[in-house]
Protein backbone atom coordinates (compact mmCIF):
# COMPACT_ATOMS: atom_id res chain seq x y z
CA UNK A 1 0.00 0.00 0.00
CA UNK A 2 1.34 3.15 -0.62
CA UNK A 3 0.37 7.06 -0.34
CA UNK A 4 1.08 8.79 -3.49
CA UNK A 5 0.97 12.60 -3.77
CA UNK A 6 0.77 14.03 -7.66
CA UNK A 7 0.29 17.18 -8.86
CA UNK A 8 -2.03 18.43 -11.80
CA UNK A 9 -2.49 21.93 -13.14
CA UNK A 10 -3.88 23.22 -10.26
CA UNK A 11 -4.33 20.02 -8.15
CA UNK A 12 -2.84 18.31 -5.38
CA UNK A 13 -3.39 15.03 -5.04
CA UNK A 14 -3.28 12.25 -2.39
CA UNK A 15 -4.06 9.11 -3.46
CA UNK A 16 -4.18 5.82 -1.13
CA UNK A 17 -3.13 3.61 -3.50
CA UNK A 18 -4.03 0.35 -1.93
CA UNK A 19 -5.63 -1.14 -5.03
CA UNK A 20 -8.11 -3.45 -3.57
CA UNK A 21 -9.57 -6.60 -5.57
CA UNK A 22 -12.60 -7.47 -3.48
CA UNK A 23 -15.12 -9.92 -5.87
CA UNK A 24 -18.96 -10.20 -4.52
CA UNK A 25 -21.53 -12.54 -4.74
CA UNK A 26 -23.99 -9.33 -5.63
CA UNK A 27 -27.62 -8.95 -5.37
CA UNK A 28 -30.65 -7.00 -6.45
CA UNK A 29 -32.33 -7.11 -2.98
CA UNK A 30 -32.13 -4.15 -0.91
CA UNK A 31 -32.45 -4.97 2.52
CA UNK A 32 -31.70 -3.87 6.15
CA UNK A 33 -28.48 -5.93 6.06
CA UNK A 34 -27.59 -3.73 3.54
CA UNK A 35 -28.77 -0.77 5.62
CA UNK A 36 -26.90 -1.57 7.89
CA UNK A 37 -23.54 -1.55 6.07
CA UNK A 38 -23.93 1.78 4.89
CA UNK A 39 -20.98 4.06 5.53
CA UNK A 40 -18.77 7.03 4.41
CA UNK A 41 -15.15 8.11 3.89
CA UNK A 42 -13.41 11.49 4.25
CA UNK A 43 -12.08 10.77 1.18
CA UNK A 44 -13.34 10.22 -2.66
CA UNK A 45 -13.01 6.66 -3.58
CA UNK A 46 -12.89 5.42 -7.31
CA UNK A 47 -13.53 2.08 -8.42
CA UNK A 48 -12.48 0.37 -12.21
CA UNK A 49 -15.25 -1.98 -13.44
CA UNK A 50 -14.33 -3.82 -16.75
CA UNK A 51 -15.78 -7.06 -17.51
CA UNK A 52 -16.83 -6.87 -14.16
CA UNK A 53 -20.31 -5.60 -12.22
CA UNK A 54 -20.44 -3.43 -9.30
CA UNK A 55 -23.36 -2.46 -7.76
CA UNK A 56 -23.83 0.49 -4.98
CA UNK A 57 -25.94 0.63 -2.81
CA UNK A 58 -27.28 4.25 -1.01
CA UNK A 59 -29.59 5.50 1.25
CA UNK A 60 -31.74 6.25 -2.06
CA UNK A 61 -31.50 2.21 -3.15
CA UNK A 62 -28.85 0.73 -5.68
CA UNK A 63 -27.50 1.21 -9.47
CA UNK A 64 -25.10 -1.19 -11.21
CA UNK A 65 -22.57 -0.34 -12.92
CA UNK A 66 -20.54 -2.39 -15.98
CA UNK A 67 -17.65 -0.76 -17.85
CA UNK A 68 -17.25 2.23 -15.96
CA UNK A 69 -15.42 4.49 -13.64
CA UNK A 70 -17.47 5.51 -10.66
CA UNK A 71 -16.22 7.96 -8.15
CA UNK A 72 -17.88 8.05 -4.89
CA UNK A 73 -17.75 12.10 -3.41
CA UNK A 74 -16.72 12.61 0.23
CA UNK A 75 -19.89 12.24 2.85
CA UNK A 76 -21.81 9.85 0.97
CA UNK A 77 -23.20 6.79 2.42
CA UNK A 78 -23.14 4.04 0.38
CA UNK A 79 -22.24 0.04 0.26
CA UNK A 80 -20.39 -1.61 -2.62
CA UNK A 81 -20.77 -4.84 -4.09
CA UNK A 82 -18.80 -6.95 -6.56
CA UNK A 83 -19.39 -9.39 -9.55
CA UNK A 84 -15.70 -9.84 -10.83
CA UNK A 85 -12.64 -8.35 -10.19
CA UNK A 86 -13.32 -4.32 -8.92
CA UNK A 87 -10.13 -2.41 -8.50
CA UNK A 88 -10.19 0.74 -6.79
CA UNK A 89 -8.45 3.29 -4.59
CA UNK A 90 -9.07 6.58 -2.08
CA UNK A 91 -7.99 9.46 -2.32
CA UNK A 92 -8.05 13.29 -1.35
CA UNK A 93 -7.57 17.09 -2.67
CA UNK A 94 -4.30 18.04 -0.95
CA UNK A 95 -4.92 21.53 -2.29
CA UNK A 96 -6.04 23.29 -4.88
CA UNK A 97 -5.11 27.20 -5.46
CA UNK A 98 -7.73 27.25 -8.55
CA UNK A 99 -11.01 25.99 -7.66
CA UNK A 100 -11.83 26.71 -11.44
CA UNK A 101 -9.29 24.45 -12.80
CA UNK A 102 -11.18 22.35 -15.23
CA UNK A 103 -9.66 19.28 -15.07
CA UNK A 104 -10.79 18.62 -11.69
CA UNK A 105 -14.05 20.52 -11.52
CA UNK A 106 -15.83 17.55 -12.17
CA UNK A 107 -14.98 16.73 -8.48
CA UNK A 108 -17.34 19.67 -7.36
CA UNK A 109 -20.20 19.82 -9.66
CA UNK A 110 -22.46 18.25 -6.93
CA UNK A 111 -20.54 17.08 -3.76
CA UNK A 112 -23.07 14.17 -2.76
CA UNK A 113 -23.71 13.11 -6.42
CA UNK A 114 -21.68 9.84 -7.62
CA UNK A 115 -20.15 10.25 -10.91
CA UNK A 116 -20.17 7.75 -13.72
CA UNK A 117 -17.57 7.65 -16.64
CA UNK A 118 -17.17 5.78 -19.59
CA UNK A 119 -14.04 3.14 -19.33
CA UNK A 120 -12.14 4.45 -22.19
CA UNK A 121 -9.29 1.99 -23.51
CA UNK A 122 -6.71 4.66 -22.12
CA UNK A 123 -8.25 4.41 -18.54
CA UNK A 124 -8.14 0.63 -18.60
CA UNK A 125 -4.89 0.27 -19.91
CA UNK A 126 -3.29 2.89 -17.28
CA UNK A 127 -5.23 0.68 -14.49
CA UNK A 128 -4.11 -2.55 -15.53
CA UNK A 129 -0.23 -0.86 -15.59
CA UNK A 130 -0.76 0.54 -12.55
CA UNK A 131 -2.20 -2.53 -11.00
CA UNK A 132 0.66 -4.66 -11.99
CA UNK A 133 2.89 -2.18 -11.11
CA UNK A 134 1.42 -2.40 -7.35
CA UNK A 135 1.03 -5.77 -7.26
CA UNK A 136 3.58 -7.86 -9.12
CA UNK A 137 6.65 -5.71 -9.77
CA UNK A 138 8.87 -6.62 -6.68
CA UNK A 139 10.90 -3.52 -7.39
CA UNK A 140 7.54 -1.18 -7.59
CA UNK A 141 8.61 2.50 -6.42
CA UNK A 142 6.93 6.01 -6.80
CA UNK A 143 8.86 6.62 -9.57
CA UNK A 144 7.10 4.09 -11.22
CA UNK A 145 3.88 4.47 -9.47
CA UNK A 146 3.59 8.36 -9.55
CA UNK A 147 3.45 8.72 -13.05
CA UNK A 148 0.99 6.34 -13.93
CA UNK A 149 -1.09 7.35 -11.18
CA UNK A 150 -0.91 11.08 -12.71
CA UNK A 151 -2.20 9.47 -16.24
CA UNK A 152 -4.66 7.62 -14.72
CA UNK A 153 -6.01 10.86 -13.55
CA UNK A 154 -5.61 12.86 -16.66
CA UNK A 155 -7.40 10.19 -18.30
CA UNK A 156 -10.27 10.05 -16.37
CA UNK A 157 -10.41 13.94 -16.45
CA UNK A 158 -10.29 14.05 -19.88
CA UNK A 159 -13.39 11.43 -20.13
CA UNK A 160 -15.32 13.86 -17.77
CA UNK A 161 -14.39 17.32 -19.57
CA UNK A 162 -16.15 15.57 -22.60
CA UNK A 163 -18.81 14.70 -21.25
CA UNK A 164 -19.29 17.90 -19.53
CA UNK A 165 -18.53 20.22 -22.63
CA UNK A 166 -18.87 18.05 -25.76
CA UNK A 167 -18.96 21.87 -27.59
CA UNK A 168 -15.90 23.67 -27.87
CA UNK A 169 -16.26 25.56 -24.39
CA UNK A 170 -12.91 23.97 -22.62
CA UNK A 171 -10.99 26.98 -21.27
CA UNK A 172 -7.91 26.13 -19.23
CA UNK A 173 -7.40 29.79 -18.69
CA UNK A 174 -3.83 29.66 -19.45
CA UNK A 175 -1.01 28.25 -21.74
CA UNK A 176 0.74 25.96 -19.11
CA UNK A 177 -2.53 23.81 -19.01
CA UNK A 178 -2.83 23.33 -22.31
CA UNK A 179 0.84 22.30 -22.93
CA UNK A 180 0.80 19.80 -19.69
CA UNK A 181 -2.21 18.26 -21.79
CA UNK A 182 -0.53 18.85 -25.33
CA UNK A 183 2.72 16.52 -23.11
CA UNK A 184 0.26 13.52 -22.14
CA UNK A 185 -1.16 13.38 -25.76
CA UNK A 186 1.98 12.82 -26.88
CA UNK A 187 3.68 11.04 -23.98
CA UNK A 188 0.74 8.08 -24.90
CA UNK A 189 0.25 8.67 -28.38
CA UNK A 190 3.68 9.77 -30.26
CA UNK A 191 3.49 6.16 -32.20
CA UNK A 192 0.19 6.68 -33.57
CA UNK A 193 -0.49 9.04 -36.94
CA UNK A 194 -1.84 11.82 -34.66
CA UNK A 195 -1.91 15.17 -36.18
CA UNK A 196 -2.30 18.77 -34.93
CA UNK A 197 -6.05 18.53 -35.66
CA UNK A 198 -6.34 16.30 -33.70
CA UNK A 199 -4.48 17.49 -30.90
CA UNK A 200 -6.71 20.70 -31.50
CA UNK A 201 -9.40 18.82 -31.29
CA UNK A 202 -8.77 17.81 -27.60
CA UNK A 203 -8.23 20.82 -26.85
CA UNK A 204 -11.53 22.46 -28.29
CA UNK A 205 -9.35 25.14 -30.34
CA UNK A 206 -9.20 25.42 -33.86
CA UNK A 207 -5.67 24.44 -35.39
CA UNK A 208 -4.43 27.50 -35.64
CA UNK A 209 -4.58 28.57 -31.80
CA UNK A 210 -2.85 25.47 -30.87
CA UNK A 211 0.11 25.98 -33.51
CA UNK A 212 0.59 29.24 -32.31
CA UNK A 213 0.62 27.30 -28.46
CA UNK A 214 2.90 24.66 -29.28
CA UNK A 215 5.52 27.23 -31.27
CA UNK A 216 5.59 29.45 -28.13
CA UNK A 217 6.04 26.90 -25.26
CA UNK A 218 8.12 24.51 -27.22
CA UNK A 219 9.81 26.90 -29.55
CA UNK A 220 8.52 23.86 -32.74
CA UNK A 221 6.29 22.87 -34.60
CA UNK A 222 3.81 20.10 -33.33
CA UNK A 223 5.40 17.80 -35.95
CA UNK A 224 9.36 18.90 -35.14
CA UNK A 225 7.82 18.07 -31.56
CA UNK A 226 5.90 14.77 -32.70
CA UNK A 227 9.42 13.77 -34.24
CA UNK A 228 12.03 14.68 -31.36
CA UNK A 229 9.51 12.88 -29.20
CA UNK A 230 9.77 9.66 -31.24
CA UNK A 231 13.35 9.67 -32.31
CA UNK A 232 13.88 10.64 -28.16
CA UNK A 233 12.06 7.07 -27.55
CA UNK A 234 13.97 5.22 -30.58
CA UNK A 235 17.37 6.54 -28.78
CA UNK A 236 16.75 4.97 -25.61
CA UNK A 237 15.03 1.63 -27.26
CA UNK A 238 18.35 1.66 -29.37
CA UNK A 239 20.21 1.28 -26.31
CA UNK A 240 18.91 -0.34 -23.44
CA UNK A 241 16.67 -3.04 -25.82
CA UNK A 242 17.96 -6.17 -28.42
CA UNK A 243 14.52 -5.06 -30.46
CA UNK A 244 15.48 -5.00 -33.63
CA UNK A 245 16.08 -1.62 -35.44
CA UNK A 246 12.73 -2.32 -38.25
CA UNK A 247 11.08 -2.99 -35.06
CA UNK A 248 11.85 0.22 -33.16
CA UNK A 249 11.35 2.73 -36.42
CA UNK A 250 7.86 1.18 -36.23
CA UNK A 251 6.48 0.84 -32.82
CA UNK A 252 8.39 5.06 -32.56
CA UNK A 253 5.57 5.99 -35.23
CA UNK A 254 7.87 6.05 -38.37
CA UNK A 255 6.32 5.37 -41.98
CA UNK A 256 9.32 3.16 -43.57
CA UNK A 257 12.77 2.11 -41.79
CA UNK A 258 14.47 4.66 -44.26
CA UNK A 259 12.53 7.38 -43.30
CA UNK A 260 13.73 6.30 -39.64
CA UNK A 261 17.37 6.50 -40.29
CA UNK A 262 16.96 9.74 -42.41
CA UNK A 263 15.65 11.32 -39.93
CA UNK A 264 17.53 9.59 -37.33
CA UNK A 265 21.26 10.48 -39.00
CA UNK A 266 19.79 14.09 -39.02
CA UNK A 267 18.81 13.96 -35.34
CA UNK A 268 22.37 12.45 -34.07
CA UNK A 269 24.67 12.57 -36.83
CA UNK A 270 24.80 9.09 -37.23
CA UNK A 271 22.62 5.57 -37.97
CA UNK A 272 20.77 4.02 -35.76
CA UNK A 273 23.41 0.76 -35.89
CA UNK A 274 26.11 3.52 -35.05
CA UNK A 275 24.46 5.07 -32.20
CA UNK A 276 23.87 1.26 -30.67
CA UNK A 277 26.90 0.33 -31.02
CA UNK A 278 28.08 3.45 -29.37
CA UNK A 279 25.99 3.51 -26.78
CA UNK A 280 24.32 0.06 -25.80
Amino acid sequence: MQTLEITIGNTKLAALSDFSETPGPGTDIYDATKAQKLHYHAAFEVFFAYGSTLKLFTMDGSSEYENSVVIIPPRLYHYAEKKGDIYGFTFKIASKNNRNDPLFDFLYDDDKKIRKYEMSENIKNTVCALRKALFFDMYSDQYKTTPLMTLLFLNIADVAVRKKSPAPKLSLGNERSYTEIIDNIISKEYMNKITLGYVADRLFLSERQTARIIKKAYNQSFSELLLSRRLTVASVMLTTTSEKVSGIAESTGFRTENYFFSCFRKRFGMTPICYRKLYG
